[in-house]
Parts: C-alpha cells; sequence; structure tokens
C-alpha cells in the first residue's frame, strides 16, 4: 500500500467495494463447492475453476487499484493506509458495514481495531 486515502474518500468507495466484497465471498463458496472432498483446491485445471480464480483475481486488483488490501475474502475484510500526522495508520473495512467507523495501526490488525468515533485518529467527523 503506498498511496494513502483519507475517510472520506474511503468512504465514497464503500458502494463499490459492497459489491466486489460480495462477488467474493460468493465466487469463495462457489470454489468450496467444486471442490472434492478431501482435498485442498479445486483442479486448478478445470475451465470453470480456471474462470472463477480468474475472476477473482481480478476484484482482488481493482481492490488494489482503488487503494485497498484485501485482508480477508471470507469476511470482505479491506484495509486502506491513511496518513495520521506523521503516521499512516489502516482503515478498516468490512462486508455489512454501511459507514467507515474503524481504524487500526499497521501493526495491530482486526484485533487493534478503535473506533473512529471514540479514539483519536483519522478526522471523527466522517461519522457526523
Amino acid at each position: 500500500m503506498s498511496r494513502t486515502l483519507t475517510p472520506f474518500e474511503v468512504q465514497a468507495l464503500i458502494p463499490e467495494l459492497e459489491l466486489i466484497c460480495g462477488r467474493l465471498v460468493w465466487l469463495r463458496g462457489e470454489l468450496r463447492r467444486r471442490t472434492p472432498d478431501g482435498a485442498d483446491l479445486p483442479d486448478p485445471n478445470h475451465p470453470e475453476i480456471t474462470s472463477l480464480i480468474a475472476e477473482a483475481d481480478r476484484l482482488i486488483g481493482r481492490i488494489a487499484d482503488l487503494g485497498g488490501q484485501l485482508k480477508s475474502a471470507e469476511r470482505g475484510l479491506i484495509d486502506f493506509a491513511c496518513q495520521r500526522g506523521d503516521e499512516v495508520v489502516l482503515l478498516c473495512w468490512q462486508l455489512g458495514e454501511k459507514r467507515l467507523a474503524w481504524w487500526h495501526g499497521m501493526n495491530e490488525g482486526f484485533a487493534g481495531r478503535k473506533s473512529m468515533e471514540l479514539e483519536p485518529g483519522p478526522p471523527a467527523e466522517l461519522l457526523n
């Protein structure tokens, strides 16, 4: 993640992110459904599997083009770098959240999420 975004920029992306992540969740389910019992992965040489994987790769690339990093396709979890004073923090959004409301430090991860409304960090006015 070399580019940083503001909370306002990420908030504006949420409608597109909902579509992308919803599709990724569906694709993940399809790939699992088509995985033979006992196998770790579906047969990558099967044309339908190749098509599903190509679509997932395209969607993950779109997330990166928007400035995000997919953390979990299963949960639709994406981090976006944001400049906060002299440091870079991560704005944290996941599928189902209608508003950007969380952030965490670069080394904290999901468990370290802080509310933008209650903690110092990216502008809380995004939530107003």
